[in-house]
């Protein structure tokens, strides 16, 4: 029996189960791409600083790492989740690595691939999982926004100060 391209996807991603057709996914893709299309042009922007060599090798390795990682979450993982480089972690790189501390690029570049690769042997050991599934949710949540109030307060561009409840003084 032969079956379509369509067809044959179809029945891998279970979409007659999901009530979801092939064109309706490709067109949520292109959408998805669309969203996040922007990064593959700010991210070279900011880390090149104008030097055109290094803005081509960051444009192309974020595009082949833009579609590893998405085709790798369709495809093993069976997600429809984009995966990019991250603009905070290019700004932090580009910013606080590579500006304020004064590593080049190269060694900046080896800072990340570190912290990549603890990263994915925390992953593999299976260390990560436990992490999370001891940690409570409210634990999650209340981290996660300490987090991202402790990067607003650090930020010189930012001030803010909660000195009421209602009030909050932002300056750019």
């Amino acid at each position: 029996m032969s079956e379509n391209f369509s067809e044959t996807k179809a029945r891998g991603f279970d979409l007659k189960g999901k009530n979801a057709r092939v064109h309706t996914e490709v067109i949520a893709g292109l959408t998805t791409f669309l969203s996040i299309a922007y990064v593959l042009f700010l991210v070279p922007q900011t880390i090149a600083n104008g030097d055109s060599a290094l803005y081509n090798g960051v444009y192309t390795a974020s595009c082949i790492a833009a579609f590893a990682g998405t085709l790798l979450m369709g495809l093993l993982a069976n997600l429809p989740i984009a995966v990019a480089p991250s603009m905070a972690l290019c700004a932090y790189f580009s910013t606080t690595i590579m500006g304020e501390m004064g590593y080049s690029y190269p060694a900046a570049l080896a800072v990340v691939f570190v912290g990549g690769l603890i990263y994915l042997l925390v992953c593999v050991c299976g260390l990560r999982t436990a992490l999370n599934k001891a940690l409570p949710g409210n634990l999650k949540i209340a981290v996660s926004a300490g987090i991202r109030g402790g990067q607003i307060l650090i930020n010189p561009r930012t001030l803010c100060e909660f000195t009421d409840a209602n009030v909050c003084s932002l300056t750019v």
